[in-house]
């Protein structure tokens, strides 16, 4: 599944630009892969990634940028930050 979400993020990158929030989802489900085989530093990155241009383009208050804050939390707590 990591190749392929990979391959997607690739391709949303080249077409939509790196700020985009296709590409801001493409690191969230890569992060959630990564949480579920409990590797939660590269998920936490995965995460602050999604959460940064989510942040940017869609603002504090939205849905999507609060989940990025709560899997951000969840993995520092996991990681003892």
């Amino acid at each position: 599944a990591l190749e392929y979400y990979n391959k997607s993020l690739d391709i949303r990158i080249n077409k939509l630009g790196n700020d985009h929030t296709d590409v801001a989802q493409s690191y969230f489900n890569i992060g959630l892969l990564y949480k579920n085989q409990s590797k939660y530093k590269e998920a936490l990155e995965c995460f602050n990634n999604a959460y940064r241009i989510r942040k940017d383009k869609l603002g504090d208050d939205h849905q999507w940028t609060k989940g990025d804050l709560k899997q951000i939390q969840r993995c520092k707590n996991r990681l003892g930050m």
